[in-house]
């Protein structure tokens, strides 16, 4: 018996995390500050102040896709949902982006976490994160 053909609503072209997203002229240009794939805090559970994760993508098809943002902890798999959106494709193959802010979001202990985007109940992509608390170290000489 043949598998199911596994459709994705959009491919995701960069899944970025940053300090600040900037937006100026037309059209419409952003400009990412501060890239980063780790966070320091002084305790936990970590209440974030700022940051995004933006999101580029392409080969949206007319309709509605049904965005959700999580993050996931790596050692046991627990999730923090945090951000549900929908895009909407108005063209054939439509591009486009999106920026979630992370302000708010509780993070409960250090370590490692992945930011996953789902699209339709289809995972797209996923950006590793590490927490750390101040002063940790990971074991890398330097």
């Amino acid at each position: 018996m043949p598998k199911p053909i596994d459709i994705r609503p959009m491919d995701l072209l960069a899944l970025v995390v940053c300090d600040d997203i900037r937006e100026d002229g037309e059209p419409k240009r952003q400009s990412l500050i501060g890239l980063r794939d780790e966070f320091v805090a002084d305790e936990y559970p970590f209440k974030m102040e700022g940051g995004y994760i933006y999101l580029g993508y392409t080969g949206v098809r007319q309709g509605q896709i049904d965005m959700l943002i999580r993050l996931v902890d790596a050692d046991d798999g627990s999730r923090i949902r945090y951000a549900e959106f929908t895009v909407t494709g108005v063209t054939a193959v439509g591009n486009g982006s999106a920026t979630v802010p992370l302000d708010g979001a509780n993070v409960p202990r250090s370590g490692t976490y992945f930011a996953e985007a789902i699209a339709n109940g289809h995972l797209i992509g996923r950006r590793r994160i590490e927490f750390r608390l101040r002063g940790e170290t990971d074991g890398k000489a330097g």
